[in-house]
């Protein structure tokens, strides 16, 4: 486990096999798709987002308390979350490894190698 940036930027680079740089910017990815969102989306809610909730969903599936109401209530919201930024986080890193661009056109990523696309 990385103790600090610069820590987790090199074991970026030793578990990638890419250097510092490209690191950098996988790690710079993952907190501009992934880390800044969802705590935006967290910091968003608000009591009665969970009071809208029907709550005998969370009974049927094992939750006898408040706390573990709320618990799952914040799991299913971060999973359902994390989903779409992981997913643009692994396109974003795809590109980077790859030197790639992505198009626009519907296309995930776009190589240019010796002048072949």
């Amino acid at each position: 486990m990385a103790d600090s940036p610069t820590d987790l930027i090199a074991t970026v680079a030793a578990d990638l096999g890419v250097d510092s740089v490209k690191a950098k910017e996988i790690v710079t990815a993952f907190e501009r798709h992934v880390a800044v969102p969802l705590q935006e989306n967290l910091q968003r809610l608000k009591g009665r987002d969970l009071a809208k909730r029907n709550p005998m969903i969370y009974t049927a599936r094992g939750a006898k308390t408040v706390r573990e109401w709320v618990d799952r209530y914040l799991e299913d919201r971060e999973t359902s979350a994390i989903e779409g930024h992981v997913g643009t986080w692994q396109e974003e890193v795809a590109r980077i490894v790859s030197e790639g661009f992505k198009p626009g056109s519907g296309v995930d990523l776009q190589l240019e190698r010796a002048g072949v696309i």
